[in-house]
């Protein structure tokens, strides 16, 4: 941790939807916590070309990671996982459903 008296809070908002060509966003508001890695999961039936593990921060801070939806397969509906780690932990866990 950093040191602060504080306990480590994390909160993480999610983007609920989104199809081809539109962010899936993962805001993350963080107090006084170590290392923390955001990692997102996407199904087979879609593509996301930017890297899908993001180093975030640690300490306290605000991060908006962003990724966007190349290709999806046409009428499907898939949910993307997205996980936070702090440290080695998970500590949150969100969904965004993907809709081609």
């Amino acid at each position: 941790m950093t040191g602060d008296p504080q306990p480590a809070v994390l909160r993480l908002l999610v983007s609920p939807q989104a199809r081809r060509g539109e962010t899936i966003t993962a805001a993350i508001d963080a107090t006084n916590v170590p290392e923390t890695v955001v990692k997102l999961e996407p199904s087979d039936r879609m593509v996301i070309s930017q890297p899908h593990t993001v180093v975030a921060g640690a300490g306290t801070f605000q991060q908006t990671v962003r990724w966007t939806v190349e290709h999806v397969q046409e009428g499907t509906t898939s949910w993307v996982e997205i996980t936070v780690f702090v440290g080695s932990v998970v500590f949150q866990k969100g969904l965004c459903k993907v809709v081609g």
